[in-house]
């Protein structure tokens, strides 16, 4: 298997399954802002990545002992860092896009399809978040235990999306992330990409109609694993 070339790691933890073929990678970087890789395993064992996280041997062998790493889905502009470095480290990885952002994110790695041409196909609804001057989707994947799951990147955030016990990780909770322990709108998001944030709430009522739905993550903050509904919801509700 070719090995990438010398790539800067930021601590990272253990796959953590939030479901049947569902896993959750926490990670960090230099400050302390915490962010997610979602693993999701379709029914044929191919793995779709969302917005990855570089991981040394060990991390990559726990990841390769889920299933086969066949998707990786670069959720925005603000998410390509560690792209380049699964590019080279699986060649045969689809690398994919929203359409929007292909050719600015085309300049740092090489992409295979956007998310539209490429995802439907595989069974993921995507839902294209409004009132936002970033283009991202929130996906919709039929859970293999039964309900629907929602992955999400930055217009949606949540609890714990820094270590509030720094001073630093304090002032990106209190004043950037989103404060308290709930889904929300990340403060430093709505500052600098939200157009419309009454296009974004009622965008959140909407996925709150969706039946059975039963888990919702976000590229920084905990994932939603109680009455994800009703989170959307308050969303919803400002």
């Amino acid at each position: 298997m070719p090995v990438a070339p010398e790539h800067r790691t930021y601590p990272y933890g253990p796959p953590e399954r939030l479901a049947e073929d569902i896993w959750l990678v926490r990670g960090n970087l230099s400050y302390p802002l915490h962010r997610n890789m979602v693993i999701l395993r379709l029914p044929t064992g191919q793995l779709v990545l969302h917005s990855v996280i570089a991981m040394e041997e060990a991390g990559l062998a726990a990841l390769e002992a889920l299933g086969t790493p066949a998707y990786s889905i670069i959720p925005s502009t603000l998410h390509v860092m560690d792209a380049p470095f699964y590019k080279t480290r699986y060649p045969g990885m689809k690398q994919l896009a929203p359409s929007a952002s292909m050719d600015e994110i085309g300049k740092i790695v090489a992409l295979d399809g956007s998310v539209e041409e490429v995802l439907p196909a595989l069974g993921f609804g995507l839902h294209k978040a409004p009132g936002t001057e970033i283009s991202e989707f929130v996906y919709e994947v039929p859970m293999s235990s039964g309900g629907r799951a929602l992955v999400a990147n930055d217009v949606f955030g949540s609890a714990h999306a820094a270590d509030d016990s720094r001073l630093l990780g304090w002032l990106i909770v209190s004043h950037i992330a989103v404060p308290g322990h709930h889904l929300g709108v990340p403060r430093i998001y709505r500052w600098r990409f939200i157009t419309d944030i009454a296009a974004v709430r009622k965008f959140a009522g909407d996925l709150a109609t969706i039946s059975d739905l039963r888990l919702i993550t976000v590229s920084h903050g905990d994932p939603v694993l109680t009455d994800p509904a009703g989170a959307l919801r308050s969303v919803a509700a400002g």
